[in-house]
């Protein structure tokens, strides 16, 4: 379900499957068995949906549909263009345009055992001047992500308050619905990049303290390796903070656990090198407003946990995931109780190269944090602008070499977590995708385990 301002739009990607033997049932789904897959629509809304997807096919009609809108309206006038858009593509696209209009629909497809998602994807006007969010293409034209511009704190409290009135909004249409919400409207994308920047440069400094890349380092390596970074007597205190096993090394996620982003000037003010971490670090300004920020999701996660509302964290462009990745896990260790729903769904882009060792380390972290993974998987999005910014600054490409390898890539995180379930982890999965054979396989997998939970 895509939110649009006061208008609320469908896509129908995500069944949420039973359990049990009824689960098991479910693997022998038959894909072409279209009575079953159209009973609940009428003939002229079949007829419909021909119409609108037979001009979507054509390119030529889809790439001037601005100026065809123009054209129509000097002909036909705006209120008769309006109309036949409404009874058209609205119709098809959107289930309506407040609450009210919108439970029907939902209501309809909750019979058939497809559930909802509200996806607040454009905004309203603050105020006259105040351009809320813009389209990003490539040099090809081609529509890539949307993007937030930031104009000031106070439209991004305005963005919350329209976050809010989505999870009521679910609250109110559907009692399995699901509301998503973008970091990027909650505060400076800028300051994401350099909330990401800050982070990488803190894995950069493990990897010098593990030179072998043995994945930890010892107490010895790390006394004598931080006593040269950083001035002052304190190396032991510090190791003894990270290591929080306590079993004399300290690992990945103990030393990213360990290390507070609002916090990092502390440490980063006895360096005695002024090297990347120490230049990447966010000033007093910066960690103001990112704590703002923080504050935004919290405030939205209570919310959704107080309405009963799952709420999905949208992944976007690899410059702000590590930010987005972040926050998202400051927000699982607070609201997703094991042996309870969750309240926070991450996404994991699979046509990224770094995604799998990210959801393998998220996954590793959730289980030492005793607290519930709940993970979207995607193939991505941004494919074109990821490509030519990797490029551009010669970070390389960070997409997978082939739709093969991205394919590979997500049925395997996608057999990886539903093993996960099987075996009693504290994991839920949602599996958003198109793909006829990655569903197929999926439900093969689920064969195996009688009491989990996934959304395809």
């Amino acid at each position: 379900m895509l939110w649009r301002g006061n208008s609320y739009y469908y896509f129908p990607q995500l069944v949420l499957l039973p359990s049990g033997a009824q689960r098991r049932q479910i693997a022998h789904i038959n894909f072409r068995n279209y009575e079953v897959s159209f009973k609940t629509k009428l003939t002229s809304t079949l007829f419909r949906e021909l119409f609108v997807f037979s001009i979507c096919k054509v390119k030529i009609l889809v790439s001037n549909a601005e100026i065809l809108l123009k054209i129509s309206h000097r002909l036909l006038g705006e209120k008769i263009t309006s109309l036949i858009l409404e009874k058209s593509f609205f119709a098809h696209f959107c289930a309506g345009e407040d609450e009210l209009s919108i439970k029907p629909t939902i209501k309809r497809l909750e019979k058939a055992g497809i559930g909802s998602i509200l996806d607040y994807a454009a905004e309203s006007d603050l105020n006259s001047d105040a351009s809320e969010s813009k389209v990003s293409t490539t040099t090809k034209s081609t529509i890539q992500c949307r993007v937030y511009d930031y104009k000031n704190e106070e439209l991004c409290d305005f963005h919350t308050t329209t976050f809010a009135k989505c999870i009521r909004a679910v609250k109110a249409v559907s009692p399995t619905g699901f509301a998503a919400i973008k970091c990027t409207a909650l505060g400076n994308p800028e300051l994401l990049k350099r909330v990401s920047t800050t982070l990488l440069e803190i894995k950069n400094l493990f990897i010098k303290l593990d030179p072998s890349n043995s994945g930890f380092v010892q107490k010895d390596d790390f006394l004598t390796t931080f006593s040269t970074l950083v001035n002052g007597n304190n190396s032991l205190s510090y190791f003894n903070g990270l290591d929080s096993d306590k079993d004399g090394k300290i690992n990945y996620i103990e030393w990213t656990n360990g290390l507070d982003i609002l916090q990092l000037h502390l440490l980063t003010a006895h360096c005695t090198i002024k090297g990347p971490l120490f230049e990447s670090q966010l000033n007093e300004e910066e960690r103001i407003l990112f704590a703002k920020m923080k504050q935004r999701l919290f405030t939205l996660a209570t919310l959704a946990q107080s309405e009963g509302v799952r709420l999905m964290i949208d992944a976007e462009q690899s410059y702000f995931q590590p930010a987005i990745d972040n926050l998202t896990t400051s927000l699982f260790k607070q609201f997703n109780t094991p042996n309870k729903d969750p309240v926070i769904f991450s996404t994991y882009q699979m046509y990224l190269k770094d995604t799998k060792n990210r959801l393998s380390v998220d996954l590793d972290r959730a289980y030492n944090g005793n607290y519930k993974f709940a993970a979207k998987l995607v193939r991505g999005a941004y494919m074109d602008l990821e490509r030519s910014i990797g490029l551009a600054t010669g970070k390389g490409d960070p997409v997978n070499e082939s739709i093969e390898a991205t394919h590979r890539a997500y049925d395997d995180a996608v057999h990886k977590l539903i093993t996960l379930i099987a075996q009693g982890r504290q994991v839920e999965l949602m599996i958003a995708s198109h793909n006829q054979q990655s569903v197929e396989s999926a439900l093969c997998v689920m064969k195996v385990s009688a009491n989990s939970i996934v959304y395809i």
